[in-house]
Formats: C-alpha cells, sequence, structure tokens
C-alpha cells in the first residue's frame, strides 16, 4: 500500500505547490480510467518523467507509470490508451477517458519517450553499439472503433488494433473484454461483411467484433489475412 501511496501523494504536491510547479512540467486533467464494471474517477497528470493518475474515491488505488515503461500511447474520442512494456493496474492497455482538456497533449508528452520503446525500424536501434538491445516495439498497422456484444442490450465499445505482430481488442468501457493474440496463435480472421469481424485463435474461443464507421475493406482484410500467414513461417 506504501508503494501506491507515494505516487498519489506526490502528485497531489505537485498540483497544489506553485512553487513545485515551476521547477517540474505538470499536466493535468480530470479523467476515468476504465476498470471492470466501471470506471474511476480521478486525476491524470505527467510530471517530468511520470504519467500519474490519482483516484479520487480510493487513494491506496492510484498508481505512476514511469515513462520507460510505456510502449505506445494514442488518443481516440478523448479517450488516452496507454499501452505499457509491463503489466500496471493488471493490464498492459490501460484506458483514461478526459473529462477536461484535450487527451492529445498527453500523448505529446509520450513524443519524449526513447524512440527504442515506441517506434520500430531505424529509430528503434540502439544509440550506440555498447547500448543495450531493447526489446523491438510493435508498429501500428490498422485501427478501427468496435463493439463487442455481450448478450442481448449490453456491449461494449472499444478500439480494434492490429500491429505487426499481434491483434488487440481494448474495451473503453470494461476492461474484462479486452483481448490480445500474437497473430501466430490466430488461426483465422473472418469477415462476415465490411462491419462484422470474427477473431478464430488457435486455442480460447472465437471473438466476434462489430465495427463501427467505415468497416474493413477487402484490401485491409487481405493484407492482415497475409500477415497472419506470414507470422508462421520460420
Amino acid at each position: 500500500m506504501i508503494r501506491k501511496l507515494v505516487p498519489a501523494i506526490c502528485l497531489m504536491m505537485v498540483l497544489a505547490a506553485p512553487g513545485l510547479q515551476a521547477q517540474l512540467p505538470v499536466e493535468a486533467a480530470e479523467a476515468e480510467l476504465a476498470i471492470p464494471f466501471g470506471a474511476a474517477s480521478g486525476q491524470i497528470a505527467t510530471a517530468d518523467d511520470l504519467l500519474l493518475f490519482l483516484n479520487s474515491e480510493r487513494m491506496d488505488a492510484s498508481f505512476a507509470i514511469r515513462r520507460e515503461n510505456i510502449r505506445n500511447m494514442s488518443v481516440n474520442n478523448n479517450v488516452l490508451t496507454v499501452e505499457t512494456v509491463e503489466a500496471v493496474n493488471g493490464s498492459n492497455a490501460l484506458n483514461f477517458r478526459l473529462l477536461s482538456g484535450d487527451a492529445s497533449r498527453f500523448s505529446r508528452w509520450a513524443q519524449g519517450i526513447a524512440p527504442a520503446t515506441m517506434t520500430s525500424g531505424p529509430a528503434a536501434a540502439a544509440t550506440s553499439a555498447s547500448a543495450a538491445v531493447a526489446p523491438k516495439a510493435s508498429s501500428v498497422e490498422m485501427t478501427y472503433q468496435a463493439r463487442h456484444n455481450h448478450r442481448i442490450g449490453s456491449g461494449c465499445t472499444g478500439r480494434l488494433l492490429i500491429t505487426d505482430d499481434r491483434i488487440s481488442y481494448d474495451s473503453v468501457d470494461n476492461i474484462d473484454h479486452s483481448r490480445q493474440w500474437q497473430l501466430k496463435e490466430i488461426k483465422e480472421l473472418k469477415r462476415k461483411n465490411p462491419y462484422k469481424v470474427i477473431i478464430d485463435p488457435f486455442v480460447g474461443d472465437k471473438y466476434e467484433l462489430e465495427l463501427i464507421g467505415g468497416g474493413m475493406s477487402s484490401q485491409d482484410f487481405q493484407k492482415i489475412g497475409s500477415m497472419i500467414s506470414d507470422s508462421r513461417k520460420p
């Protein structure tokens, strides 16, 4: 509990003390964190190399994420999605819905993340021959707004994300329904029509998603199918 309280106390000090704000760049906003069966209200902030969430209802549920642990940050409809290298709060994908301000300012803070943890290709290479080799980060290929129907009259919305090595569904409303598969773990991706796809893994149940907006084109579907096939090659 002490470990969780420390970042929360630090955040309160930073937000409350003008002197500290002058020395330490701070961005803060009211936000909701998607959690199982609901959302937690509080404040999200960046201070130096930390991304902090102060839970307004449960102090011991507050936490801090070091910049080096953040693999990717993206914004969609003022929802900030934070993908981490190591799990935080039991997940590698955290969704914050901002209630005030513009979520894109937090993604701009993420531009300070070391290229090796944020991009793939030449920018992700080690900066010197003696530098430790960092794991290659996934590069985003396609994103879709999606809905997962649980039962008649209920479901959750989120984002279907296709990267160069995996497919994931990040639920904004219900983190329990978020899923992630490596491409080589997928037996088949089925497309009933541009607005309905089914992910059929080798292990586990099929996962059906309804796509919102423009849907998935035949060209994109064929490209994803090729990526899945290529992932199985030695």
